[in-house]
């Protein structure tokens, strides 16, 4: 180094710094989301290369230039992205092998790089060196890529270019494209393999700046182009497609710029402390920080989304143009979509916009077929998308099936979502696009929180989660109502970030939606009540006590049915399961596993559930008849203890004769005894919800009823035509679900409908005239809704397993529920 030189290291490190600072100062103060990273990263480029070629002169000034090392800036510095703390990578190369005294030159000027403050990160090499690595190191052949001189000989730079280009020549095509594709979905699985994470690396996530690289890499190799307009001239984006990756490079740099500013070092993380700060350098005003942060990231994420898309559309183009197809396809055509490069497309760029339904329809063959779909179809379809809006009615069957396929459904799905087409086909699914909830616990936006949910409750079904997830695998099986269950996992955040409570508000969504995807209206309540209550199982399970009675019973009533009970666990687990890795544990699956078990013992064992509804007395004389009816104004009930000779429809003429002294049963049990007596508990209460105060009535009534004194028919008539109109006001939707493997000794039936005087007579009566014994009754009002639960038997005593049997029962109790019978 020469001693007498003008330049000196501490100078030159006092320049870089004050300029670096005065950069910094206009980029903070600059406001511009888009050019604000550009600008920062070509000045600084400049200016380190201003320094390098200073330091350079210093070391190899009284050297020929011919014969010292060229310096060549490669990756982010070579691109001039260079972010504040970014390494600065060099390569020193020349023609011939490195002398001892060029080596301590190399060393020597390192030293110095260092000492000016500059994170150089260099490599020594020669031509044949480099002709070499090209062979060897894909990293190296794509760091070439934005090669440029910034010190030295240009003739020995043109050297290592023309090198460059024989190697691109004599490389087929598809070695470092594939190459680079496996390097990208490596990167991917290590980052979390989601584009909508909530704490994504600016640089090295899916959807972010190194997927962004990875498409312009590849562009250049193949086709010589560096920059997103130049990929329009290339025929490979259109104009619009252009301009979004070039928006989302430009806003990804400035967010990574402030992030190094912010942390004084390399730091890529958008953790959940620098958005709400970063959010407000970018101009999101609002003065709730968590606000701020939110619409900020959303907008991350939109952007992230759209880079997704464009490069789904950039490897179709590849594989048809470049690469093999990994799949062959004899047919030419698949379910009415032509074949094109491998891939499902349409003839007419018109097909979307005549027939929207085609939209939806296309991902369903997709999802079928497993053959992907071709970038100019999906470019078509962008153009299509409010054509959809207006005629999504059509189309919503078609979704509901792509929902319910195990095979790729969260696929297609997540493919449907990049492409808009959900947002387009379900309005209101816009409202979770890219939300964030700017917490600890979730680690999705919730549109990709509610897709790996659908992909996760998949997975429980099919068996593949059985170890960690034992309850809901085997529950699955089990429930009646699998339509209404996946559709209400699509549904259940559907109304986060609109304001309120989302549970309640996603619930009337669900009751618009649901009848346009197909569902029956008892699905549609089905879906409604689980997308309202989708959280009280993991409020209750993780924040109460559930050795406390009242938890269990509190849960019980906001439940009310096996059924329900079945599929809110379920929904529950997988929930939990897709809301990020390490959410869902032992600890949580047994505490939602207790909570389970404990809910279904008072749901379908009344001792446990109603304990003061025993026997009353179990020494009553054979062959007579004892009424007791005890007032329990604490209770606000009446208990009815009825003793008497066991009788086919004993059970069914008891309610009756409730229901004739107008009464409402809110609870029941039978007790079948050793000597051939039957004794029946009923809590009741007056029409109008107290204790029922007529006891000589009710006795009167029940002997009547007993002897076959009392057409309870006419009598039960008569009071409904008095009876309260108040309930009427509450339409509950009727359900019938016959379930086989609830007892080992029963077929358990569960009746859902609106109470009204003579209910639980209507119900019981049909399961007499069918033959059937009651040996168990679970009788609960809620409300205007009864939810009655009955375990019954054949006249042999056996569960009743033909399924002609088993649909004449459930469409007769399908009439009675309707009071047709």
């Amino acid at each position: 180094m020469p001693k007498n030189s003008q330049l000196d290291i501490k100078g030159i490190s006092l320049l870089v710094n004050s300029q670096l600072k005065a950069l910094k100062e206009t980029f903070i103060k600059s406001g511009d989301n888009y050019n604000a990273g550009y600008e920062f990263q070509h000045k600084y480029s400049d200016l380190i290369d201003k320094t390098i070629h200073d330091l350079a002169e210093l070391g190899f000034g009284d050297a020929d230039k011919s014969e010292a090392p060229v310096i060549i800036a490669l990756g982010g510095y070579g691109r001039k992205e260079l972010a504040p703390y970014s390494d600065i990578d060099l390569v020193f190369m020349q023609e011939q092998p490195f002398s001892r005294q060029t080596k301590k030159l190399i060393e020597s000027l390192n030293s110095h790089f260092w000492n000016a403050g500059l994170k150089v990160s260099a490599s020594a090499r020669t031509l044949k060196d480099c002709e070499t690595a090209m062979d060897e190191d894909i990293s190296f052949l794509t760091s070439l890529l934005e090669k440029r001189l910034v010190w030295g000989s240009k003739a020995v730079f043109m050297k290592l270019e023309k090198a460059y280009q024989q190697h691109v020549r004599k490389t087929p095509p598809g070695y470092f494209v594939s190459a680079k594709l496996d390097e990208r979905d490596l990167r991917h699985r290590k980052m979390g393999d989601s584009r909508y994470q909530l704490e994504p690396n600016i640089k090295e996530s899916k959807g972010a700046l190194r997927d962004i690289h990875t498409l312009l890499w590849t562009a250049n190799f193949l086709y010589g182009v560096h920059k997103p307009e130049d990929m329009v001239n290339a025929d490979i984006l259109t104009s619009a497609e252009a301009a979004t990756l070039w928006k989302a490079q430009h806003f990804f740099w400035t967010v990574r710029c402030h992030l190094h500013f912010i942390a004084g070092r390399a730091n890529d993380r958008l953790s959940f402390d620098s958005q709400p700060l970063i959010a407000e350098l970018m101009g999101y005003k609002d003065s709730e920080p968590n606000v701020r942060a939110e619409k900020f990231m959303k907008h991350y994420f939109l952007l992230a989304r759209e880079v997704g898309h464009l490069t789904r559309i950039l490897c179709a183009k590849i594989e048809a143009q470049s690469l093999k197809a990994q799949k062959l396809v004899l047919e030419e055509e698949v379910e009415g979509f032509p074949v094109k490069a491998n891939r499902l497309t349409v003839t007419n760029p018109a097909t979307f916009k005549k027939n929207p339904a085609e939209i939806v329809r296309i991902f369903r063959v997709s999802q079928i077929s497993n053959i992907d779909i071709h970038p100019d179809a999906l470019r078509h379809m962008r153009h299509s998308l409010e054509a959809l809006r207006q005629h999504s009615d059509e189309a919503c069957p078609l979704f509901l099936e792509i929902l319910l396929d195990p095979a790729r459904a969260e696929q297609t799905l997540r493919r449907m979502n990049e492409a808009d087409v959900l947002g387009a086909l379900i309005p209101d699914f816009k409202n979770i696009i890219a939300h964030m909830q700017y917490d600890m616990y979730h680690s999705f936006t919730a549109d990709e929180h509610t897709i790996h949910a659908i992909g996760m409750m998949h997975k429980i079904e099919k068996g593949d989660l059985a170890s960690a997830a034992p309850l809901a695998s085997d529950l699955f099986p089990k429930i009646h109502s699998r339509r209404a269950l996946y559709a209400a996992m699509f549904l259940h955040d559907i109304a986060k970030g609109t304001g309120g409570k989302h549970s309640e508000s996603g619930a009337q969504i669900a009751k618009e939606i649901c009848p346009l995807l197909g569902l029956s209206p008892e699905e549609t309540e089905t879906v409604a009540w689980l997308v309202e209550q989708h959280l009280a199982m993991t409020m209750t399970a993780f924040k109460r006590d559930l050795n406390d009675a009242k938890t269990i019973a509190d849960f019980v009533s906001v439940v009310q049915s096996p059924e329900r009970l079945k599929l809110l666990t379920i929904l529950t687990t997988a929930d939990i399961m897709a809301v990020g890795p390490e959410r869902w544990n032992q600890w949580k699956s047994g505490l939602l596993a207790d909570l389970y078990h404990k809910s279904a013992e008072a749901m379908s064992d009344v001792k446990t559930s109603l304990p003061h509804l025993l026997p009353y007395n179990d020494n009553v004389e054979v062959g007579k008849t004892v009424i007791n009816i005890t007032q329990r104004p604490k209770q606000d009930h009446t208990e009815v203890t009825v003793t008497t000779p066991d009788r086919q429809g004993l059970f069914s003429l008891l309610s009756g004769a409730m229901a004739a002294s107008g009464a409402s049963i809110v609870a029941a049990r039978i007790f079948t005894l050793s000597n051939g007596m039957a004794q029946d508990v009923f809590q009741i209460q007056s029409l109008k919800g107290h204790v029922y105060e007529n006891s000589v009535f009710l006795t009167k009534t029940i002997k009547s009823v007993l002897e076959g004194k009392l057409d309870l028919n006419a009598e039960i008539r008569e009071k409904q035509k008095t009876a309260p109109k108040k309930s009427a006001l509450f339409k509950n939707l009727t359900r019938v679900i016959i379930d086989n493997d609830a007892s080992v000794s029963n077929t358990v039936i569960e009746v859902n409908g609106s109470d009204r005087p003579g209910f639980l007579y209507a119900i019981t009566s049909a399961l007499t005239a069918q033959g059937l014994q009651i040996s168990a009754a679970k009788v609960t009002t809620f409300g205007s809704r009864a939810v009655d639960v009955f375990y019954i038997r054949d006249n042999f005593g056996l569960k009743i397993v033909h399924p002609d049997k088993l649909r004449t029962i459930e469409n007769t109790l399908r009439l009675a529920l309707e009071g047709a019978i």
